[in-house]
């Protein structure tokens, strides 16, 4: 009876952790099929991790499992079943493994034990009960455990079958057990994870809040400038948008931008570009601020791209949640840029939104670090346009007119 108990105890320790253990595989479409590395950000966390394309991420409550446990995880398939299900595993030496079946209250339902040689296995565990069960496999120095889910139950007694012995599996037989590299990263159930993929020129942002082992597809497509630099995008809803701000100096076309610095000179230009403070040093991170003239042209954004008009922006606001809160899920959220508090920002979606501030029609610097703002392609009369605006005060997002002669970033939209 002693015995029995710590087996339970045993089970449902291991249940616990594998409640929280998942595998993500990756995949790549569209404009390429390969992926060079990925960039992995638990946003619930704030910690991140990279890994190459080919490797598998194996989500887990605590990091500090035995390697084994986690990179040999039993594979069972179909599950949820009906009466029958497939086993594989893999059994790094010669020993004797012991194989046993509890149900739902902790009943032994069945045991085998057998000798085998260093390999991959699988078996067919037949003729289950309905209801929830927990396989356990001992190898000695440590024990896999999962759940199995049967829908129907069998008509006669459950049994083991074993059905493929592969001692010297090939390399194929290897990658069909899914034997990859494997990437831990420590996660809780709820947590928002943000992928961010490379292949050659194109990057992709995903986000995902795993609750299965499951594949992430990156779909690749092109968005550079008219400098050359790449963008990485995000879909959010049915819309594809940069998922940073434009920082291009030339049109698609290949004409320059004028760059502005003074304030008399970005008072009297027709189109204008500037870096915040003019320092060059804020390109990369906050992007460019363009007046509106700038995007009048239509030619601002990388070929296939355009400006966000006011409507655009409402569908986003509308898909993330309403004004009230769209702010907050589309900011950055682990970032230090923004003043504190940084009010419900997620970045659930991929978004990134940073407080860039803006240049006021007079030339002079204004709410860095405090205000996120961006162009629509829409005016409100002839001498103003429409502004999207977040804050780091509250969860919002707001509606503005300003003058066409102030600076602001600008998102490209997908047409």
């Amino acid at each position: 009876m002693k015995h029995l108990i710590i087996v339970i105890t045993n089970i449902l320790i291991c249940s616990v952790l594998y409640s929280q253990i998942y595998q993500i595989e990756f995949s790549a479409s569209g404009e390429s099929s390969n992926i060079d590395n990925i960039v992995v950000e638990n946003l619930s966390q704030c910690h991140s991790i990279s890994l190459n394309g080919n490797d598998v991420l194996v989500l887990a409550g605590t990091v500090n499992l035995n390697q084994n446990f986690i990179d040999r995880k039993i594979q069972i398939y179909p599950n949820p079943s009906i009466s029958s299900v497939f086993i594989d595993f893999y059994n790094p030496k010669a020993q004797c493994i012991s194989v046993e079946l509890f149900n739902s209250m902790g009943a032994l339902v069945l045991k085998m034990s057998r000798d085998l040689e260093s390999g991959y296995y699988s078996f067919e565990m037949k003729n289950l009960n309905s209801g929830v069960h927990i396989l356990t496999i001992d190898f000695g120095d440590y024990r896999l455990s999962e759940r199995i889910v049967s829908f129907e139950g069998g008509t006669s007694r459950p049994e083991i079958l074993f059905t493929k012995d592969i001692v010297n599996p090939t390399e194929e037989v290897i990658s069909s057990k899914s034997v990859k590299n494997t990437v831990n990263m420590q996660y809780n159930q709820g947590d928002i994870l943000l992928f961010t993929a490379y292949s050659g020129s194109f990057i992709r942002v995903e986000t995902l809040v795993p609750t299965q082992n499951q594949s992430l597809n990156f779909h690749f497509i092109p968005c550079t400038d008219g400098d050359g630099i790449n963008y990485s995008v995000v879909t959010i809803g049915t819309q594809t948008w940069m998922a940073e701000n434009l920082r291009t100096t030339k049109y698609s076309n290949g004409i320059s931008i004028p760059y502005k610095t003074s304030e008399q000179e970005w008072l009297n230009s027709a189109d204008a570009y500037c870096w915040i403070d003019n320092d060059i040093s804020n390109a990369e991170i906050f992007g460019a601020l363009y007046n509106w003239n700038s995007i009048l042209t239509e030619v601002i954004c990388p070929t296939g791209w355009r400006v966000p008009t006011d409507y655009d922006w409402g569908i986003l606001i509308d898909y993330v949640g309403g004004s009230s809160m769209a702010g907050g899920k589309l900011k950055s959220s682990c970032s230090d840029l923004w003043y504190s508090p940084n009010e419900g920002a997620t970045n659930e979606f991929g978004f990134a939104g940073l407080p860039a501030g803006y240049r006021k029609h007079g030339g002079d610097f204004s709410l860095a670090n405090m205000y996120g703002d961006w162009w629509a392609f829409t005016q409100e009369c002839s001498d103003n346009a429409w502004v999207r605006s977040t804050n780091y005060f509250s969860a919002e997002a707001n509606r503005f007119y300003f003058n066409k002669k102030c600076g602001f970033p600008v998102r490209c939209i997908k047409q």
